[in-house]
């Protein structure tokens, strides 16, 4: 069984604990980045799901930090947004301290299951 680690503040994060149940994994999730960050820390997941568009942080600051961690920059991430445009997702790839991958919303649980693959070894139906 996998472990997932949601950082979320909407129903992007629903949508993912309902692809990974099917799946089933262990889920996590927070809309808090100090808390989120804390988690990923004391308890590193398989795998982190992080949102550009959090409560009183960005996304991408809370990518920089779990990257700059040594507990923390190698587990898998996955940053998604609804409305940005892909050039600021192709901006943040060119980063030292880039995800793994980068989703948009509205997304299929197919994406997001082919998008998990690609990162740790889960077997896709």
């Amino acid at each position: 069984m996998f472990s997932a680690l949601i950082i979320d503040n909407a129903s992007g994060a629903e949508q993912i604990r309902s692809a990974l149940d099917s799946a089933e994994f262990e889920v996590t999730s927070t809309a808090n980045a100090e808390e989120a960050v804390e988690l990923a820390r004391s308890t590193p997941p398989d795998i982190i799901f992080l949102q550009v568009e959090l409560p009183k942080a960005s996304g991408f600051v809370v990518c920089n930090e779990l990257r700059r961690g040594d507990t923390t920059k190698y587990i898998p991430l996955i940053v998604y947004a609804s409305g940005l445009p892909p050039e600021v997702f192709r901006q943040h790839e060119k980063l030292q301290t880039r995800a793994d991958a980068y989703l948009s919303l509205p997304m299929t649980d197919r994406a997001l299951l082919e998008a998990v693959a690609s990162l740790i070894p889960l077997a896709l139906p």
